[in-house]
């Protein structure tokens, strides 16, 4: 819905495939690097890096750009890996050969505050649910979160809200991908 929405990557191959597979006329694919972004200042109200910044050598360029791309009322998201539980969870296999630089939340909080004046950061977990709903009904049922345990230490990820102004504290989300039985798909 959104009047414009641009997609980078620094591989040709990747922007071409997107631009095959997304031929929408308010889509745009461009060849660019996230720590030179070629957009003017201010240029966007929403601005995202997704499992992007673990990497990048210079990850404070990206953050850098992501700040000067962004328009005064605009938020920037941007999620990463925990690095404890990345690490823990990777076990023998040992650390990922494409990852340069992993975060611990402190250490993220604070790289985000560098850079935006306004940066929380939440944590991400993935969870099992119960549905419960009618077979072909609407895809938007109520949800509730009984309690919230864990710490920043345990979390599987972390997704930084960040803005040059203040915003609205962000909610708790909870988001079922898809309506469907995990016990079967896990056997």
């Amino acid at each position: 819905h959104a009047r414009c929405a641009i997609g980078i990557d620094v591989s040709a191959e990747a922007t071409g495939h997107a631009r095959a597979e997304y031929p929408l006329p308010n889509l745009r694919f461009v060849r660019a690097s996230a720590t030179a972004l070629p957009f003017a200042n201010a240029s966007f109200h929403l601005v995202t890096a997704f499992e992007v910044i673990e990497h990048l050598a210079d990850w404070r360029a990206l953050l850098a750009e992501a700040s000067r791309a962004l328009h005064p009322d605009g938020v920037f998201l941007i999620s990463t890996p925990n690095q404890r539980y990345y690490t823990e969870s990777r076990g023998s296999t040992g650390p990922n050969p494409f990852h340069v630089h992993e975060f611990e939340y402190a250490e993220f909080q604070s790289a985000l505050a560098e850079f935006f004046p306004h940066a929380t950061v939440l944590v991400q977990n993935h969870l099992e649910t119960f549905a419960f709903y009618r077979e072909g009904g609407e895809s938007r049922v109520p949800g509730r979160m009984d309690g919230v345990r864990g710490t920043p230490e345990d979390a599987h990820f972390f997704l930084g809200v960040c803005s040059h102004r203040s915003t609205p504290a962000p909610e708790g989300f909870l988001f079922v991908h898809q309506g469907s039985n995990v016990l079967r798909e896990r056997e």
